[in-house]
Parts: C-alpha cells; sequence; structure tokens
C-alpha cells in the first residue's frame, strides 16, 4: 500500500469521525428538547396502566400463543373448558389480541417472570403473577399422540 492509499484512508476516518460529531452536536438539542415531553408520556403511560391493574383486581387471563398445532389443540380442547371468568389473550406473533386494549395487555406479557405459553397470569395487589404451562403443556399435549388423534383434521 503506497503512501497516497494510507492518506486517502486516514483521509476518509478523519471525514467519517467529523460528520458523526457534526449529527451527535444536531441531535443534541433536538434530544433535550423532546425529552420532557418523552418524560411525560412514559409518566401518563405508567399511571395509566397502574389504574388498569387498580380496576381489573382479580381478575385471570389465559394466554396462548397462535402456533398452528398448539393453537387448534388449546382452541378446540382448552378453552371451551375454561372458566368464563378467564379471559383470553391470543398471542398473534407478537400482537395481543384480546377484549382489553393492547396499550394495557402488551406491558402485562411483558412483566410475566415465567416465560413460555401457555401462560396464566392473575392480577394481585396491583402486579401481576403469572405461571408458564408450557412444560406441562407441550408434554402432556403436544408429545402424547392420543390427544393428536382425537382431532381427526390434524392427521
Amino acid at each position: 500500500m503506497n503512501n497516497f492509499n494510507k492518506i486517502a484512508i486516514q483521509f476518509g476516518i478523519g471525514l467519517l469521525i467529523l460528520g458523526s460529531i457534526a449529527i451527535l452536536i444536531l441531535l443534541i438539542p433536538l434530544l433535550l428538547l423532546f425529552s420532557p415531553f418523552i418524560i411525560f408520556s412514559n409518566a401518563r403511560n405508567e399511571e395509566e396502566y397502574k389504574e388498569f391493574l387498580t380496576q381489573n383486581e382479580g381478575k385471570k387471563f389465559f394466554c396462548y400463543t397462535s402456533k398452528k398445532k398448539s393453537r387448534t389443540i388449546i382452541e378446540t380442547i382448552i378453552l371451551p373448558q375454561l372458566d368464563p371468568d378467564i379471559h383470553i389473550i391470543l398471542l398473534d406473533g407478537k400482537i395481543p389480541v384480546s377484549e382489553f386494549p393492547q396499550r394495557h395487555i402488551s406491558p402485562i406479557l411483558y412483566s410475566i417472570t415465567h416465560l413460555g405459553f401457555p401462560n396464566i397470569m392473575k392480577i394481585q395487589n396491583g402486579r401481576v403473577l403469572d405461571i408458564s404451562l408450557k412444560k406441562e403443556f407441550y408434554k402432556e399435549l403436544i408429545l402424547d399422540p392420543s390427544h393428536l388423534n382425537s382431532l381427526n383434521y390434524l392427521n
């Protein structure tokens, strides 16, 4: 590599660093300008979520995913047997589908501590308590072919 190439590379790196600094200098005032609005919005969302938890104290939820095989089994066998006071949440990809606003259900799902679906949750004392049924579900329903055979259209 000759000296001209080395100088060209160093010049390019210098321009990249200067450009990055210029962009940073322009973005900092914008960030400072909009940060109170972002903080206010987050605080308002937090208050709305706490109010939602208070208003729905004691409610129970059953959440499952849209995976084809498990969804069919859950909707055919499990959901008809659930108590009517249990609210159903279908996690369709990353979008929760339920009778409640998504802006309240999404934080519930982010707050679960026992990862895996299906999952049962209950709002108690302003907190969401949850239990994952994933291990039990797949052990009993997916790996046991007798359950699958009872659903003729899956075979």
